[in-house]
C-alpha cells in the first residue's frame, strides 16, 4: 500500500476502504445512588460483591476510509465471522453505505482492503468483491502490524 500510494497525490487515499472485526465489551455498572439503601443505626450494611469487568461482548465489523467510519455491522450473538455472513450480510451493507456517501460515483474507483482472516481470503469473498467492481488490495501474509485498523481506528 505504501509503494502504491507513495506519490504526492494524497487524494487517492480517500479511495481506500478498509475494515476489520473487533470485540466490543459492554458493562452494566450500578451507580452509588442505585446501590445505596437506608439502614438503621444498629444494622450492618449489606456487602456488595464486586462486579465483573464486562457483562458481555459483541463482535462488530467496522469499515472506514480517510473520511471516517463508513459503516459498522454487528455480528449476531454467538456467531462467528464466516465467508457466508461476510458476503451476504456484512459487505452488502458496507457497499450500500458507500453508494449513499458517493451518490454520483458509488463504488467506481474504490479499492478495498482487509486482513488475511479466513473469511476474508475465502474464494466466495474474493469473487463477491470482484463482482462488485472493487479492486482488492492485498494484505501481506503474517503482517498483523500493518493493518490500518490497528493504527487509525482502534488505537490500542
Amino acid at each position: 500500500m505504501l509503494l502504491k500510494y507513495s506519490k504526492k497525490d494524497s487524494r487517492r487515499w480517500s479511495e481506500v476502504i478498509t475494515g476489520d472485526e473487533t470485540w466490543i465489551y459492554y458493562y452494566d455498572i450500578q451507580s452509588k445512588q442505585q446501590s445505596s439503601k437506608w439502614i438503621f443505626e444498629d444494622e450492618q450494611p449489606d456487602t456488595i460483591p464486586k462486579q465483573t469487568r464486562a457483562v458481555g461482548k459483541r463482535t462488530f465489523a467496522v469499515f472506514f476510509s480517510t473520511r471516517g467510519i463508513i459503516e459498522y455491522v454487528m455480528l449476531p450473538e454467538k456467531h462467528t465471522v464466516t465467508a457466508t455472513w461476510y458476503t451476504e450480510n456484512c459487505l452488502p451493507q458496507v457497499f450500500q453505505a458507500v453508494e449513499r456517501l458517493r451518490p454520483k460515483t458509488g463504488l467506481r474507483g474504490m479499492k478495498f482492503h482487509h486482513d488475511n482472516a479466513p473469511a476474508h481470503t475465502a474464494r466466495k469473498t474474493k469473487d463477491y468483491i470482484k463482482q462488485s467492481g472493487l479492486e482488492l488490495i492485498d494484505h501481506p501474509p503474517y503482517s498483523p502490524d500493518l493493518a490500518p485498523c490497528d493504527f487509525w481506528l482502534y488505537l490500542l
